[in-house]
């Protein structure tokens, strides 16, 4: 059986909405190496051609897909279905699997939290085309060409995207993608990054994947505003830094293969102490004034 398989998802902000990117491949098509199944970052069709959406106007998208599995359930379902009823049967008739699971162990809402996380990392338009190789791919079939040849055309900037969906792509069938390999990398970032920041007084985060691992280093927090101080690499030298944008993304052999927790407390350990003093000095003042 054939069906695709949902990776990733890293949306697009733009003036015009979102623009709902994943990535996506399918189960039968492998990479010339054979070491992982092919894949790519391509808007997402939930409503036909239609490429910027609302927040709602997504969720109500995927509402629908699911109204529609459950029709499809409805018509076959038998007394001994027992999995089917449980929701575990959404990847199974709608093609569709989460990395790491097959159709069969697939709900519908696993499906839904992959996309919309899409929208919690999602990139600007701008550092989209200038960083993530944002592309039109197309086909375009010339005189005795049966199916066409596939086109790619790189955006050059936020104008000649817009004039492009306005003009030559108003009525043309095409897609949207990023750089396979740009987008992986920006991802991880953005995953690790979000991972620090909905943690409470987080150590560290670990960042891509293989060994040794890396990490984005979190020292401390201040205050409601989330006031972070992070591991800042210049070369041989280790300093703190509050933009996590500016924090070095490393491992141990980077840092002479010094231990997370080496940096923090030996490192650091001064200006550890003298951070969480003053942030549980903070804390002290905030329950006085209450």
């Amino acid at each position: 059986m054939s069906y695709s398989i949902l990776y990733k998802s890293m949306f697009v902000k733009t003036k015009r909405g979102l623009i709902p990117m994943a990535q996506i491949g399918d189960n039968n098509v492998w990479e010339c190496d054979n070491h992982r199944r092919a894949r790519n970052w391509t808007n997402l069709k939930l409503d036909g051609e239609k490429k910027f959406f609302t927040h709602n106007e997504i969720l109500s998208c995927l509402e629908c897909w699911n109204n529609s599995y459950r029709k499809k359930l409805e018509k076959d379902l038998v007394s001994t279905d027992e999995w089917k009823r449980s929701g575990r049967s959404f990847g199974f008739y709608e093609a569709i699997s989460i990395s790491g699971h097959h159709t069969t162990g697939t709900t519908f809402n696993q499906v839904k939290n992959l996309i919309m996380y899409g929208e919690k990392v999602a990139v600007s338009l701008e550092y989209a085309i200038q960083c993530l190789g944002l592309y039109f791919s197309y086909y375009e079939k010339k005189d005795g060409d049966e199916f066409g040849n596939r086109q790619t055309l790189y955006i050059k900037s936020e104008n000649d995207f817009y004039k492009l969906i306005d003009g030559e792509f108003k009525n043309k069938k095409f897609w949207i993608g990023y750089n396979e390999y740009s987008a992986d990398k920006f991802y991880d970032l953005q995953k690790a990054v979000s991972g620090l920041l909905s943690k409470r007084m987080g150590r560290k985060q670990k960042y891509g994947w293989g060994q040794p691992r890396d990490y984005i280093i979190e020292c401390a927090k201040r205050g409601e505003e989330g006031l972070n101080w992070y591991v800042k690499s210049d070369g041989n030298t280790l300093s703190l830094t509050q933009n996590i944008r500016e924090a070095h993304i490393f491992n141990k052999q980077k840092v002479g293969k010094l231990g997370v927790s080496d940096i923090i407390f030996d490192i650091f350990s001064d200006e550890i102490n003298r951070l969480h003093f003053e942030y549980q000095f903070q804390q002290i003042l905030d329950s006085l004034s209450l």
